[in-house]
């Protein structure tokens, strides 16, 4: 055993800073949704796609693929606006 864990059949190291390891089983969360559940979640505020767990500034965030601007910190999701329509 190399001392990796694996969860939804991805690898997780223990030994990680606690930024990425909480990007780890973000990506390993998000991509069970996608591809067995066909859910993408959670999706960017005004643009529709799935937001990409990242670590800035030594923090888990979750950040926009288009502009990699970070929307929020992981685990801390703005509450959708019912006003907005995406399409």
């Amino acid at each position: 055993m190399d001392g990796t864990l694996r969860l939804f059949a991805t690898g997780l190291v223990p030994d990680d800073d606690a930024a990425a390891t909480t990007v780890s089983v973000a990506e390993a969360v998000q991509g069970h949704l996608t591809l067995y559940e066909f859910i993408q979640w959670p999706l960017c505020p005004g643009h529709g796609h799935p937001m990409r767990p990242s670590v800035e500034h030594d923090k888990a965030c979750r950040t926009c693929p288009a502009s990699h601007r970070s929307i929020c910190a992981i685990g801390e999701l703005p509450p959708p606006d019912p006003s907005a329509t995406v399409t």
